[in-house]
């Protein structure tokens, strides 16, 4: 588990400087659109709350959070 979550933060981490990258190439803050004026009915709710969740007995159910 330990080795998991090391590397699910070793990825938000890379992907958060993916992000700081492109907002700095595309001007800084001050050139991004603001999230909450995007269309709600555009948005691609299938992935929205999307979670994978891995169960011993196989059955996909989450047994917890």
């Amino acid at each position: 588990m330990k080795d998991i979550l090391g590397f699910v933060i070793a990825r938000d981490i890379m992907h958060q400087r993916q992000w700081l990258a492109v907002i700095k190439e595309l001007g800084g803050y001050n050139a991004l659109p603001i999230l909450n004026s995007f269309p709600q009915r555009k948005e691609n709710q299938r992935f929205s709350y999307a979670c994978i969740s891995f169960t011993i007995d196989g059955t996909g159910t989450p047994t917890g959070r």
